[in-house]
């Protein structure tokens, strides 16, 4: 049967493993705040590290936060690839406005792990392109972004790097009174409507129940120009100035208790997601643009329990012990209409998606001995996975699979008056167990006549081995600015849709072809970067190189003309419609690349104004020659802030480059131009309150994201302008 056993649910408790970066939380009690008040730092707040609450600043590895007005900008993308895009190294694969995965110095999809309130999400979207991303960036109060070594205390699947998503239901820190925020916006493009209601009721002093609602609702966007590039080689390009059945629609609702104690605290929170969104795809049924268009329908179920203890063992400064349940699931529906009068005449469920997980963690923070501290932690995940297809009564194109991952990591901090040496260890261990295949639909690919694929319906237990190091320091010079360096050795294990694909993905246009026997990747991995924190002049400039050995290779195969080669249902390859054929292979890799933020304050008195300079490259290429596809082109960035009392203005361009390094199954992508414009008014007489215009894509570019699998058919979506407002009480 599938579902999580008793046995592994209760080896996930006894190991219950705890937070590495959790929710923000002191590691000593505070005073309750007064309702909406902001908490007393200097600088923005890295959730709860691997070493106990610290401030960005601080942290001697890598990582990046968003919150506050920033976060508040970037809300006007409803998925965390928009939201986090534009962001120095971090780009948005996206499939239409559904779907949007961040992109982190290359790497994408299974290699950029995805967590709510610093524990795992649970999706299918590393088995498909056109999946989405679990995790509402709408009600989250901070996003993080960790990179580089620090990646390695969260297993294999974060490789590529970290994205956390901070909703602070679990926040220790408990109003004085009932509190909340409501928060609305209307987008003209595409009618998009988002909203979200988040309330607080304290039960006396140490105890609270928080409940958060959002949601989100379109019609079609617009676009510039025709839908489909010539370059997919198809003479249907859509509608101009639309995006075909590019509608979005979501709700989600949270409901959480928290018990905050002297000595540390107890969260308990539910959580329920439902969505659908369209694949957008040239569709006129009139105007003979085809006939059928695909709809993903999309939900889960999500209960998480948070905790920790002060000074409960000798010896032991905190001991954290967090647990997350997930229930995911996904149809995919193909919806047929008339070629004659364009009404709807059909609609049948071509695949169904589901994903049960565990995930726990256990840490412990020894107390401080002398100028060294340190955490030990271990964490157990595991994972149910199938994918079936209803018409044929069977397996889908992935074979259904049980994964468990054990992991135990060591990190140590030495602190000395110049800086800091971190160094940190992970060994992991893996197992993969497929289910058999029966009577399979399709056994063989082939290409001409030529075998390309053959299925092993029955590969057997794969099993792995991961294990990580990492070394980090960081030594200031003079008393706002450092150089900070870190290296680092990991091991990705491949993901299922990897090892076990075989077969046509419908709704993503994809025929994919794993391989069970793909070995793991190992990153090695390398930055040195200098930062100035504090003054009228902040700046980041970072250098990074990642060598990877057996890197797996999402390829898109072409034939000698270089246009894609397209398959059939039955695994023989057509000359018209189909799927795309792609192959996962391995070889050894390299990326390589650098970031630069850049902050100059200027104040007159009257207005205060800062100049933003940002901008980012990333080469990817194999080591034998030739290029690595779907790698984000350069891109610079720059704009000025303003804030003249309670208003505050901002304008940013951003240019992208043309992709020219473009691997043997890709095509050339041409660079284009960004504006957004936001204005915000926060009255001084009504404190909480705010009204803000957003403008994107104001010069309503037809840009196409050369690092989306799915850029031929969907560019980025034109002008907009968004009306907002936002209060909190």
């Amino acid at each position: 049967m599938f579902r999580i056993t008793p046995y592994l649910l209760i080896l996930a408790i006894t190991l219950s493993p705890g937070l590495l970066y959790g929710e923000e939380a002191p590691v000593e009690p505070v005073e309750p705040v007064e309702p909406g008040a902001e908490p007393e730092e200097e600088t923005r707040v890295v959730t709860r590290g691997s070493l106990g609450s610290r401030t960005e600043s601080e942290v001697a590895r890598p990582s990046v936060v968003l919150d506050g007005d920033e976060l508040d900008r970037r809300r006007s993308g409803g998925t965390v690839g928009e939201v986090l895009d534009g962001v120095a190294g971090v780009s948005n694969a996206d499939f239409g406005p559904g779907v949007g995965r961040p992109t982190i110095r290359g790497l994408q999809g299974s290699r950029v792990q995805v967590l709510e309130d610093g524990m795992r999400t649970t999706d299918v979207s590393g088995e498909g392109v056109d999946h989405i991303v679990a995790g509402e960036p709408l009600g989250a109060e901070a996003v993080e972004i960790i990179r580089g070594p620090a990646t390695l205390l969260y297993g294999s699947g974060a490789s590529g790097g970290v994205v956390n998503l901070v909703s602070g239901r679990f926040d220790p820190r408990i109003g004085q009174g009932f509190n909340g925020e409501a928060r609305g916006s209307f987008g003209v493009n595409g009618l998009d409507r988002q909203g979200l209601l988040r309330l607080e009721a304290p039960v006396g002093d140490e105890m609270a129940l928080r409940a958060t609602i959002t949601g989100r609702a379109s019609e079609d966007f617009q676009i510039s120009g025709l839908q489909v590039s010539p370059n997919a080689g198809e003479e249907d390009r859509g509608l101009p100035g639309q995006l075909i059945n590019s509608s979005v629609s979501s709700r989600t609702y949270n409901v959480t208790g928290i018990w905050a104690p002297m000595w540390g605290h107890v969260g308990i929170g539910y959580e329920r997601y439902e969505g659908n969104y369209g694949v957008p795809e040239a569709f006129d049924p009139v105007g003979g643009q085809g006939d059928e268009v695909e709809r993903i329908f999309a939900g889960y179920h999500r209960l998480d329990l948070r905790s920790e203890a002060y000074d409960v063992v000798p010896g032991i400064e905190v001991l954290r012990w967090n647990l997350s349940l997930s229930d995911f699931d996904q149809e995919e529906d193909e919806f047929e209409f008339s070629d004659a009068t364009g009404e709807q005449i059909g609609r049948v469920t071509e695949a169904t998606f589901e994903a049960r997980e565990v995930d726990s963690r256990l840490e412990l923070s020894q107390v401080p001995l002398g100028l060294l501290r340190g955490v030990f932690g271990v964490d157990l995940n595991l994972r149910e996975f199938r994918a079936d297809d209803p018409r044929e009564g069977r397996d889908f194109f992935i074979q259904p699979s049980r994964t468990v991952r054990l992991g135990v990591f060591l990190v140590e901090q030495l602190v000395f008056d110049r800086g800091e040496v971190e160094v940190g260890a992970r060994v992991g261990w893996e197992e993969v167990l497929p289910e058999g295949v029966v009577d399979p639909v399709v056994t063989e690919a082939r290409v001409d006549g030529d075998l390309v694929g053959e299925l092993d319906p029955n590969p057997g237990v794969r099993r792995y081995v991961p294990t990580s190091l990492s070394m980090g320091g960081r030594l200031f010079i003079g008393d706002a600015q450092y150089l900070r360096a870190t290296a680092s050795r990991s091991q990705r294990t491949p993901g299922a849709e990897q090892l076990f694909a075989f077969g046509r993905h419908g709704a993503a246009g994809t025929w994919e072809i794993g391989d069970p026997d793909l070995n793991m990747e190992t990153y090695t991995n390398g930055e040195l970067t200098f930062h100035r924190e504090a003054g009228a002049t902040r700046f980041q400039a970072t250098a990074f190189y990642n060598h990877v050995d057996d890197f797996v290779i999402f390829a898109a195969q072409v034939d000698g003309d270089g246009d894609p080669i397209r398959m059939g249902r039955d695994g023989q390859s057509v000359d018209d419609g189909g799927e795309r054929l792609v192959i996962f292979e391995q070889a050894d890799a390299r990326f390589y690349g650098a970031e630069l933020e850049f902050f100059q304050d200027f104040a007159t008195g009257m207005v205060d104004w800062t100049w933003h300079l940002n901008g980012d490259l990333v080469f990817g290429e194999l080591r034998a020659g030739g290029n690595l596809p779907l790698i984000t082109p350069p891109r610079v960035g720059t704009g000025l802030s303003a804030l003249i009392a309670d208003v505050g203005a901002a304008v940013h361009y951003q240019w992208v480059f043309p992709q020219e390094r473009v691997a043997p199954s890709e095509r050339p992508t041409e660079g284009y131009h960004l504006v957004h414009a936001d204005l915000r008014w926060a009255p001084l007489a009504h404190p909480g309150m705010e009204v803000f215009l957003r403008g994107r894509n104001l010069l309503n570019q037809a840009g196409r994201r050369h690092h989306s699998f799915f850029k031929d058919y969907a560019p980025i979506l034109g002008r907009s302008v968004v009306l907002g407002a936002s209060y909190r009480f």
